[in-house]
């Protein structure tokens, strides 16, 4: 069967993780953590809204995403399921240079969870958030990226 029992199909979601960033802006690429919070809720054993926040900090630059995700889940026995992600998004950048501004962005996102409880689960997941965004040394809007790697734990209520 597709489906496990140890994986609780309907419900509000918590999730917190933490991991690395890298973040790619045409002319530099930065590297940082990363940390998530996420809510969402589950409609089945398959689909998942999400409301999500992604903070990241290095030396250089900082971005924030703020995100609302379509979940694709497709659960394995044993207590493991896999998903995809995507969805809208909106992008807040700031650097020792420039000042904060704001763009639209679109994020994509894969992971594997286990869920060793009814409601409680670990995962390893990516993400990648694409916005356009100015650079200190242009003045031109880029498409630029965010990527992330992160480990989480989370909760369906």
């Amino acid at each position: 069967s597709s489906s496990d029992s140890r994986i609780r199909e309907k419900g509000v979601t918590l999730e917190i993780g933490g991991g690395y960033s890298l973040w790619d802006d045409s002319y530099t690429k930065d590297e940082g953590v990363l940390l998530n919070l996420q809510l969402g809720y589950k409609f089945n054993k398959n689909i998942e809204v999400d409301l999500g926040q992604t903070w990241t900090a290095s030396f250089m630059e900082g971005v924030n995403i703020t995100s609302l995700t379509l979940k694709g889940i497709l659960p394995f026995e044993s207590g493991f399921l896999s998903y995809g992600k995507t969805g809208p998004g909106y992008a807040s950048a700031g650097s020792m240079v420039n000042s904060d501004q704001g763009s639209f962005a679109w994020v994509f996102g894969l992971g594997l969870d286990y869920h060793f409880t009814e409601g409680f689960y670990v995962g390893l997941g990516g993400d990648v958030s694409l916005f356009k965004y100015k650079s200190a040394l242009s003045n031109v809007k880029k498409l630029n990226s965010l990527w992330g790697a992160r480990a989480n734990i989370g909760y369906i209520f």
